[in-house]
């Protein structure tokens, strides 16, 4: 029992070694893939938005209060009713929102990468570590292979 259990570790690990050093270049890749996905998701999630957006706005063309109030909100249009009262000043920047609205847009570009991803990129800038890895799994391997293996008792 426990010549098969010092089979499983040392093969088990040496297994381990050969295919980390083998898959390390195209984890790099996937996990690089992935975040271009993501971002290319969450572009596509804000266009529906706007998309569902635009269509309220077309849903409601026959209002003629919606159409109104596109024209005061985008295209700075001033009603008669509107133009003999008083303007009011606008309000000045306000840089609690400035700070939230940059915040924001650093959140969304910071990326933290993870344990597994820095442990794949350090493997593929170092292809000596990575190839002394795949060595040493193989020769675990080996080794287990060699020394654990069962003899028959044929007389």
């Amino acid at each position: 029992m426990v010549r098969f259990l010092c089979f499983l570790v040392l093969s088990t690990v040496g297994m381990g070694a050969i295919g980390i050093s083998l898959l390390a270049e195209p984890l790099v890749s996937y996990y690089a893939d992935s975040r271009i996905i993501d971002a290319q998701r969450r572009r596509v999630e804000m266009c529906r938005q706007i998309q569902d957006q635009q269509q309220a706005l077309l849903d409601n063309a026959d209002n003629p209060y919606v159409i109104e109030r596109l024209a005061i909100d985008k295209l700075n249009y001033v009603p008669a009713t509107a133009a003999a009262a008083q303007a009011v000043p606008l309000p000045g920047p306000c840089p609690k929102l400035e700070a939230a609205l940059s915040e924001m847009d650093q959140m969304e570009q910071s990326w933290e990468p993870g344990l597994y991803e820095k442990m794949a990129q350090r493997l593929c800038e170092k292809p000596a570590t990575k190839s002394a890895l795949m060595l040493l799994g193989s020769s675990l391997v080996v080794i287990s292979l060699g020394f654990f293996y069962r003899q028959s008792s044929e007389p």
